[in-house]
C-alpha cells in the first residue's frame, strides 16, 4: 500500500474533480523470461506478474476497500494538494505508474502495450494515446514529468540464514529392559529404567510424535553377544523418548529378562 500525493500548480475557488488511472507498465530491463513476461518476446500486453487486486495496481480507501470506478479514481481537490491511496501487488519486480487528468475519457484513450513498446528503456515506460500515429515520443502524453508519477516497483526482502551443524556425539541412552509389549512380530515396546523423557513429543503424548530417536537404534547387552536390532525407519519403527517406552517394531522376542540397552 502506498499513498499518493498529487498537488496541482494552483489551488481552487470550487471543488474540481481531477481523475486517475493506473498502468502496468513494462520491465525496462529486459524483453525475455523470466524477467520479461512468461515466454518472452514482448507476447503480452503487460507484463506483471501479480494478479491480486490486479495486474495494474488499484486505488483504494483507507479501509482497504475499492476506491475506483471502471479502473478509475475521481479525487475531489479542494485545496492544491489530495491524498489517496494505492494498493500495488506483493510481486517483486511488478513495475506501476499513475496518471492524472481532468478529462476521464482522456484517460480511457491512454495505453502501455508491451506489444508496442521500442526497444528503448524510455519507450518501455511511455503511457502513450492509442489513437496518435507516430514515434512513441510524438505518442507519449503532453508532460510527463507532471501529469504522471514516477515507475514505482515492487521490492521485495528475502532472508537467508545459513545453519550447520558438526558431527553428533553422545546422542544416546543406557536403560534396563523392565518388560515387553508383544511376541514375535507384534513385539511394539521395550519398557526400560530410567526414563529418557527428553520434553519432545513422543509416543504418549497427545498428540503423538516419533521422539528423538527416530531413525536411531537399540542394542542389547554389551560386547560379542550384543543383539543389534535394525536401524530403525521413520515409516514403519520408532524409537521414542518416553518416560516409560522405546518403541522398536522388531521382528524377534528377545528374552524377558532384564538386559542393559542402548538407544541411539
Amino acid at each position: 500500500m502506498v499513498d499518493i500525493f498529487p498537488q496541482c500548480n494552483v489551488g481552487f475557488v470550487d471543488p474540481v474533480d481531477v481523475w486517475f488511472e493506473s498502468f502496468d507498465t513494462d520491465d525496462p530491463t529486459s524483453a525475455a523470461s523470466p524477467v520479461d513476461d512468461i515466454g518472452g518476446g514482448e507476447s503480452r500486453e503487460e507484463d506483471n506478474r501479480g494478479t491480486s487486486p490486479s495486474p495494474s495496481g488499484k486505488f483504494v480507501n483507507p479501509d482497504h476497500s475499492s476506491a475506483e470506478t471502471a479502473g478509475l479514481r475521481r479525487q475531489t481537490f479542494v485545496s492544491k494538494t489530495a491524498t489517496f491511496q494505492f494498493q500495488t501487488t506483493m510481486q517483486p519486480g511488478d513495475n506501476f505508474r499513475v496518471v492524472g487528468n481532468a478529462d476521464k475519457f482522456f484517460l480511457n484513450d491512454l495505453i502501455n502495450d508491451d506489444r508496442l513498446a521500442g526497444a528503448g528503456i524510455a519507450d518501455k515506460q511511455r503511457i502513450m494515446n492509442k489513437w496518435i500515429t507516430g514515434t512513441f515520443a510524438a505518442r507519449e502524453i503532453r508532460q510527463p514529468d507532471k501529469y504522471a508519477t514516477n515507475v514505482l516497483g515492487v521490492w521485495r526482502l528475502l532472508h537467508v540464514e545459513l545453519d550447520s551443524m558438526g558431527p553428533v556425539t553422545g546422542n544416546e541412552i543406557v536403560t534396563v529392559f523392565t518388560d515387553i509389549v508383544g511376541t514375535g512380530t507384534g513385539l511394539t515396546e521395550a519398557r526400560g529404567i530410567p526414563s529418557i523423557n527428553d520434553g519432545s513429543a513422543d509416543l504418549d503424548t497427545d498428540p503423538p510424535g516419533n521422539g528423538r530417536f527416530e531413525n536411531g537404534r537399540m542394542i542389547v547387552g554389551s560386547g560379542p553377544g550384543a543383539v543389534r536390532f535394525r536401524r530403525l525407519r521413520p515409516t514403519d519403527t520408532r524409537v521414542s523418548s518416553s518416560p516409560r517406552r522405546v518403541s522398536t517394531g522388531c521382528r524377534s522376542r528377545p528374552s524377558t529378562t532384564n538386559h542393559p540397552a542402548t538407544a541411539r
